[in-house]
């Protein structure tokens, strides 16, 4: 289980995620936990239970990256971007599951929480999480070849489209 340091105090304590998701589920009102359950039951039988999902690892992440943008600050940028990345990456892995994962009935409650975990405004989220653990690293190992793959494809595209320009002016 993930450790959160708390700064709330001059004592730090030491919390895990499961005991701070109790706390601040202890000081919710019955509509917002009511609500959190609805959202839950939804994921798992309602209908547009996907759209629901992606809504939810959409909606608030692009609204805060809105905002990270029109901020003074760049951590919040880096931040997000990191989101970004990381769920971009996620529905590239989750295209080619797909097929399998649907068919698990609690699947869309299970990505709902994931995406949730990925944009939790802690230090402990899933986001620096996979982003420091699986992506960086990759990106630093491979990025070199990226780069020259990049560069190739944007050369042969640049003589598609020059060549497409210019019979696109002989036929006229």
């Amino acid at each position: 289980m993930f450790k959160v340091v708390s700064d709330s105090s001059s004592e730090k304590n030491s919390q895990t995620l499961f005991d701070m998701g109790m706390a601040y589920w202890d000081e919710m009102d019955a509509k917002m936990k009511g609500g959190i359950v609805l959202t839950g039951l939804w994921l798992v039988f309602g209908y547009g239970a996907q759209l629901l999902c992606n809504l939810i690892g959409f909606v608030y992440p692009a609204y805060a990256s809105v905002k990270a943008i029109e901020s003074s600050q760049s951590d919040d940028d880096t931040k997000w971007l990191m989101y970004w990345v990381v769920f971009a990456c996620f529905n590239c892995v989750e295209f080619f599951s797909d097929i399998l994962l649907n068919w698990f009935p609690l699947y869309w409650l299970v990505k709902c929480i994931f995406l949730i975990w990925c944009f939790l405004p802690i230090s402990a989220n899933g986001t620096n999480f996979i982003y420091t653990k699986f992506v960086r690293p990759f990106f630093l190992k491979h990025q070199g070849a990226i780069d020259n793959t990049l560069n190739k494809v944007g050369n042969i595209a640049g003589k598609v489209a020059e060549k497409a320009a210019e019979q696109a002016l002989h036929h006229e």
